[in-house]
């Protein structure tokens, strides 16, 4: 870890910009545009809550930065952490808690940062919050600093890989890490009221006070008659009987408003219970679609025994002429129904005349005679 001297002429202001690898000439800059002398004259120039603001202004005041993509590009949003420090206060914290309840994250073991906060989940890591805001209270942490804090910690507890699966055990500490970033996020956002509200509106009254607390923490104690409005909700009146129109529901309950009663004011529940009105467009849509008649479905008709079809009329014949090939080595000539199938063939030879037998046997079918009988000749000839 790199140290900066406080004990110099400018109490290490010089090595703060060095430690963070910035170019000579943009510290030079920075420094003489805003007269500092000592690390004490930036800290005091910047607000501990709005420090990425107040820094991000200070860089833009500066011709030579305010333009340089670069130089903005190697601005950190993270502080700086004590590694060391953090060593301490993860394995103090795993001793206290013991190994098996150590960083059990419960839904936030498998929860990204874009998703939303789970109020009932984070509520329940408000020590592990409270020992993360020890190192850096914004709860800023780089990736790296957190991957190798966890990788020293498990090699004083090993038994914490473990408890996870084993396919995850070799990157214990990266997915822990990841998981812990996460839960730092959701619960910078608390510092928003909407967010605030939105966490708290399935959760039970002690995990509301638990997040209230640790908004607290962040926000300090100036929101806390806000707060405590919000967490504390609407009150609650004795339950009423259900009416016919909830006769599904067995009890319902009347949340009274913040506000006094105006005269000519409608009955919400009137309100709740009337269907919301359709748009025009979709109105006369659906009145069409009502008025349209059902469509007829044609009706089937019983199965019934499938009829032969007989032969009308009579059949007509054709004589066909096979030529010779590699496959077939002499002539053959076949007498065939149109459209049906091959009634004989015959192939020619030098005792038969086969194209004669074929003609004389499609004029017998054509005067009258069955395909059987005439078959029966040919075979004879």
């Amino acid at each position: 870890m790199s140290r900066v001297d406080v004990l110099a002429d400018d109490r290490g202001l010089q090595g703060c910009f060095k430690v963070a690898n910035i170019q000579q000439e943009w510290a030079q800059d920075f420094i003489t545009k805003h007269k500092l002398v000592t690390l004490d004259d930036y800290i005091y120039s910047v607000a501990h809550d709005t420090w990425e603001k107040g820094v991000e202004t200070l860089v833009s005041q500066v011709p030579t930065l305010r333009d340089n993509m670069i130089a903005l590009a190697r601005r950190s949003k993270c502080p700086p952490v004590d590694t060391g420090h953090m060593d301490e206060l993860l394995q103090s914290y795993v001793k206290k808690k013991g190994i098996a309840a150590s960083f059990e994250l419960g839904r936030y073991s498998a929860l990204q940062t874009q998703n939303a906060i789970n109020g009932s989940a984070l509520s329940k890591l408000k020590e592990l919050v409270g020992v993360l805001m020890k190192l850096e209270t914004g709860l800023h942490f780089k990736f790296s600093d957190l991957k190798g804090s966890l990788r020293r910690c498990c090699l004083q507890f090993p038994e914490l890989r473990y408890k996870m699966e084993e396919s995850k055990r070799c990157d214990y500490e990266g997915t822990m890490a990841s998981a812990l970033l996460c839960v730092c996020a959701h619960t910078r956002r608390l510092k928003d009221s909407t967010r605030f509200r939105e966490a708290c509106s399935k959760c039970t009254d002690d995990e509301k006070k638990e997040l209230l607390e640790m908004k607290k923490w962040l926000s300090g104690e100036e929101s806390e008659g806000e707060d405590q409005e919000s967490v504390a909700g609407s009150i609650e009146l004795p339950s009423l009987p259900a009416t016919p129109l909830m006769a599904t529901q067995k009890k319902r309950k009347a949340v009274a408003s913040a506000t006094p009663e105006e005269k000519g004011q409608p009955d919400l529940d009137e309100e709740a219970e009337m269907a919301t009105p359709l748009p025009s467009r979709k109105a006369k849509l659906k009145e069409k679609v009502l008025k349209r008649p059902a469509a007829v479905s044609p009706q089937k008709k019983p199965a019934a025994k499938k009829v032969e079809k007989k032969m009308e009329g009579k059949k007509s014949w054709v004589l066909m002429h096979y030529k010779r090939s590699k496959v077939r080595k002499s002539d053959a000539w076949a007498v065939r129904q149109c459209g049906g199938s091959q009634l004989f063939q015959m192939v020619c030879s030098k005792d038969k005349n086969a194209e004669g037998i074929c003609k004389q046997a499609v004029k017998k079918l054509e005067d009258g005679d069955s395909p059987r009988k005439v078959k029966e000749w040919a075979k004879a000839q």
